[in-house]
């Protein structure tokens, strides 16, 4: 038995507490502080390693290897050390550790920097991705062979020399090898798959990488980016290049926040698989192309638009997801009001004249676009399509992609495709003066053309066109209708905030006050379920302009913005802003969204 020692406690107790005297306690406590030590030696020096391989860390090579060696040291340390050798080998690892951070946090955004004021909630957030890979969340749980790892490293080394930031034909041998994978492969609904813009499927993957030797270290990269956009609710993803890095901005709607950076090298065979996938040329910057991914039943489709700057090749990803993907909604989807929806429907289903879809890019004026043509019965009206970048197969509708790298022009293909006569044609974008008169010419030759083009609103656009030289008589008798579309951040359901309206925006509704007792706003910093911006998802605003004789009689007249105007709210048109803060006042976006997005 024990003996019992009398423990010093407060004055007025004592209190018996086993001793265990034959216990060796020192050395218990020598073997928990080694086992401590190796395992945070172990674990401080495989996270650093991964971290230079992630970010540009400055020196990456040296700290890379410096760390590799960090066990041996701290081995060396303890066998020779004496007592005091735990004590220096912490002091060691710390002393090596602390500049590492420093140079970790000069190559990753505020957001995941540790020495900064958020640094304990970046630690954790890292600590949490750490484990979460450590337990091969959505991974085969079977470890490596000796032989994969080998295979693994000579992976690697085919994809660094494959890497499209060296000569073009690097880049299309890393565009070949992705291509490989577009047979015989299928889609199932726990896989990460990529889909071409005609929706066969390009190649299929688990959906946390799989098995690293059969994928290379550029498809990895682009997987997860896209992962992490998907669940994050991103809706657009921003590739900016720089000297060293290339800078990841996301965003849902209004406003891009930085993500991460991620080094030139990686960032360029990210660049070639996307590439890739929606159908561009590797070695040639700039262009648009469209294609589909799926994470477990859920489908999205990618619209990538590249452009050439100082820095090198930019990409934007716009992610859409719906029911069937944002290109495949109905009218019923777009969220119109219930007059709006009517008058929309009816301008889809006139048998001749010109509707215009207006709007900055990234709007929604493809969706918005093709919708429309899907209330037309192409078993009975024969439809084509005009457009630089086929975004989405439409069933029995003949599509025509626009090749203006070869010399084709919107206006030559206009031509060709008036000569088939065909009942509806839907041009994607009228970029000339040429190409809108034959757009009029074909409205008032009996076609329905439905047409996209720049502009603020819908009044903006007949003062855009005339501008450009369009006779006012030529739009007087030739259109038929103007919608004009903005996106807005939809309120986190989970975080909004109530709050009390405005009365600037009451007034604004034409409401008296004390009529709506609270509106929302998003909170400061929005909660989980949003990714702390405190918005998810987007909503559409309309502004539909119903050409009838008045508005006709009036877009000739000297003053044809105002009069317009007047005539249009009088026959009940709602504009972008009033649409706007009438979605305020049902609580489903803020009052700083609706103006941001309309002023």
């Amino acid at each position: 038995m024990p003996s019992l020692l009398v423990a010093p406690c407060p004055p007025f107790a004592l209190v018996a507490v086993p001793s265990f005297a034959g216990v060796p306690w020192t050395g218990l406590a020598w073997v928990v502080g080694l086992w401590l030590t190796a395992l945070a030696c172990v674990a401080i020096s495989s996270w650093a390693v991964a971290t230079t391989e992630e970010a540009d860390v400055a020196g990456g090579g040296r700290w890379a290897f410096g760390f590799a060696l960090l066990p041996a040291l701290v081995a060396a340390i303890v066998l020779l050390g004496g007592r005091w050798s735990l004590p220096i080998a912490w002091g060691l690892m710390a002393a090596i550790l602390i500049p590492f951070v420093r140079q970790r946090d000069a190559a990753v955004p505020d957001s995941r920097a540790f020495l900064s004021r958020g640094g304990l909630r970046n630690i954790t957030a890292e600590l949490r991705d750490r484990l979460r890979q450590w337990r091969g969340e959505g991974a085969t749980d079977r470890r490596a062979t000796l032989r994969e790892q080998f295979t693994d490293l000579v992976g690697r080394l085919k994809s660094a020399l494959a890497s499209p930031g060296g000569k073009g034909g690097r880049a299309k041998k890393a565009a070949k090898k992705v291509g490989k994978k577009s047979h015989a492969v299928t889609a199932p609904k726990d896989a990460f798959t990529l889909f071409k813009k005609d929706g066969s499927v390009l190649m299929s993957l688990p959906l946390e990488g799989g098995d690293k030797a059969t994928v290379s270290a550029n498809v990895r990269n682009t997987q997860k980016l896209l992962m992490s956009a998907i669940r994050g609710r991103v809706t657009d993803l921003v590739l900016d290049p720089g000297p060293k890095h290339y800078l990841v901005r996301v965003g849902s709607g209004s406003g891009l926040r930085d993500a991460e950076k991620v080094p030139v090298e990686a960032a360029h065979g990210v660049l070639s698989t996307i590439k890739v996938v929606a159908g561009l040329k590797v070695a040639q910057p700039g262009g648009k192309g469209t294609f589909g991914l799926a994470m477990g039943e859920a489908r999205y489709d990618v619209q990538v638009t590249s452009t050439a700057e100082a820095e090198g090749e930019k990409i934007v990803l716009a992610i859409h997801q719906a029911a069937g993907g944002m290109l495949h909604l109905a009218l019923e989807g777009l969220g119109l009001r219930p007059k709006a929806l009517e008058q929309l429907r009816e301008l889809a289903r006139k048998p001749h004249g010109l509707l215009l879809v207006v709007g900055p890019p990234g709007s929604g004026r493809s969706t918005t676009s093709y919708a429309l043509l899907r209330e037309i019965d192409t078993r009975t009206r024969k439809v084509t399509t005009i457009e630089e970048t086929i975004e989405s197969r439409l069933e029995g509708v003949t599509q025509i992609a626009v090749e203006t790298s070869g010399g084709a022009t919107f206006g030559s293909v206009m031509r060709m495709v008036l000569k088939q006569d065909p009942d509806v044609i839907y041009v994607a974008g009228l970029p000339d003066r040429t190409t809108v008169e034959l757009a009029c010419q074909a409205a008032l030759t009996g076609h329905m053309v439905i047409a996209t083009i720049d502009s603020k609103d819908t009044l903006t656009a007949l003062t855009d066109l005339m501008a450009m030289g369009i006779e006012p008589m030529l739009l007087q008798t030739s259109l038929t209708g103007v919608v004009a579309q903005r996106l807005a951040r939809r309120l986190c359901p989970k975080c909004r905030v109530p709050t009390e309206p405005p009365e600037a925006v009451l007034r604004k509704c034409n409401l008296q006050p004390g009529a709506v007792q609270r509106i929302f706003r998003p909170r400061d910093k929005g909660c989980p379920a949003c990714g702390g911006t405190g918005f998810r998802g987007q909503l559409a605003l309309h502004e539909v302009l119903a050409i009838n004789e008045q508005v006709r009689r009036l877009i000739a007249s000297p003053l044809p913005t105002r009069e317009v105007k007047a005539a249009a709210v009088l026959n009940g048109m709602l504009t972008l802003q009033l649409d706007g803060l009438s979605q305020v006042l049902q609580g489903e976006t803020g009052v700083d969204e609706v103006l941001a997005v309309t002023s």
